[in-house]
């Protein structure tokens, strides 16, 4: 570490191994939310009208959407039919979708099965289409080492040295 003029220890965050790793976990987190960034991911950038924009995943379609006057991110092809309107599971699969029966009924989904908890019972829904990427996960690993900085942080004198 850096010791200033009365001999003290200074804290350089960024030079502790903790606190450095923090930073370029937050660094690779924030990709998706630049168009270099996105494109190093093999995502899709999509300008909004507002100036901002949007990284879609690789595993996403990228098409305008008519009805809504935008470009989407979806998880169905352009120009899928609507799961609901493929009542068989025959059909449903042979659209690529997958099929599940849900509360005695069958459902096709074309898109992706995503589930919530509401009061303690985990609900199963088809989601077709994404804002965009959802870095949640790659945050939350973040929080660990951000942790590990604070302690170093709290314990200053052994990491300067």
């Amino acid at each position: 570490g850096k010791h200033n003029n009365w001999g003290q220890c200074e804290f350089d965050s960024l030079a502790t191994a903790p606190c450095k790793q923090e930073n370029e976990c937050y660094k690779e987190c924030q990709k998706p939310h630049s168009p270099d960034g996105c494109a190093e991911l093999n995502g899709t950038w999509i300008h909004q009208p507002d100036g901002w924009g949007r990284c879609c995943p690789p595993d996403t379609h990228v098409f305008y959407d008519t009805s809504r006057g935008e470009k989407i991110c979806s998880y169905v092809p352009e120009g899928s039919p609507n799961g609901w309107e493929l009542r068989s599971p025959a059909c449903c699969e042979a659209e690529q979708g997958s099929w599940k029966e849900l509360d005695g009924r069958g459902e096709c989904c074309l898109g992706r099965w995503m589930a919530y908890t509401y009061e303690g019972q985990t609900h199963s829904y088809c989601s077709t289409e994404t804002w965009g990427w959802d870095n949640s996960e790659c945050y939350e690993s973040c929080d660990a080492l951000r942790q590990e900085c604070q302690t170093c942080r709290v314990e200053k004198m052994e990491c300067c040295g």
